[in-house]
């Protein structure tokens, strides 16, 4: 099952990727990196999931255009809303 999670940066986007994978998912993650937390912190959750079964994709979900070409591109099976 492919699932899309935004706030994949964040502290709970972030873990449920880590723990998605883990269980086997595809996960593709979407984060715009912005700096209204640590981008340092980010990256490095980033690096934590650490599993071939996730692709990260920095972009903003209010990019519509983006938005729709990886939707169109990844035909999900699940999408995980956490992006604030």
């Amino acid at each position: 099952m492919k699932t899309f999670v935004t706030d994949a940066a964040g502290f709970i986007g972030s873990d449920s990727c880590r723990r998605l994978c883990a269980d086997g998912y595809d996960v593709v993650g979407v984060d715009n990196l912005n700096d209204y937390y640590d981008v340092n912190h980010k990256k490095t959750r980033l690096q934590w999931v650490g599993d071939v079964r996730f692709r990260f994709h920095r972009m903003s979900v209010e990019n519509s255009d983006e938005l729709n070409r990886l939707f169109n591109e990844e035909q999900f099976d699940c999408v995980i809303h956490l992006a604030g």
